[in-house]
């Protein structure tokens, strides 16, 4: 997990080459355990997203749900995709997603808090936003 201690220490550009080649390694012989595989994918699309390069970060999520629809942070990391568009009702949508799912399975990260997350940060002050994701979080 060599990228993922690059993307600590040196940032996302750096992290991205490693992470992305464990990933096609994994791919094409599946060695990871369940959990490392998710933070594989998850920390991997949430690199690309820093980057800007919005399409690798939405084709690995794709890549991620296609293979376990229940983990919860791949829409998560949606969710931050769409906010980053301003895209308030698709923000919603996966966020609704991440919450439903998040108790199906057991993580290594918990789900964050979208209302202290900087990026949901233009939505904060919405008032439908905000009660939007009080109601996810009470469930």
């Amino acid at each position: 997990m060599e990228g993922m201690k690059r993307l600590a220490m040196d940032g996302p550009q750096t992290a991205i080459e490693l992470l992305q080649k464990a990933l096609d390694l994994e791919r094409a012989n599946k060695t990871l355990s369940k959990n490392y595989w998710h933070a594989l994918v998850y920390v991997l699309a949430n690199a690309y997203i820093k980057t800007g390069a919005k399409s690798l970060a939405e084709e690995t999520l794709a890549y991620g749900i296609g293979q376990d629809p229940k983990y919860p942070l791949f829409y998560y990391a949606r969710a931050t995709l769409s906010a980053g568009q301003e895209n308030m009702e698709d923000t919603l949508k996966q966020l609704r997603l991440a919450y439903k799912n998040r108790g199906s399975t057991i993580s290594l990260m918990p789900l964050p808090d979208p209302l202290e997350d900087d990026s949901f940060r233009n939505f904060v002050k919405d008032a439908r936003f905000v009660q939007a994701v009080r109601e996810m979080q009470r469930r």
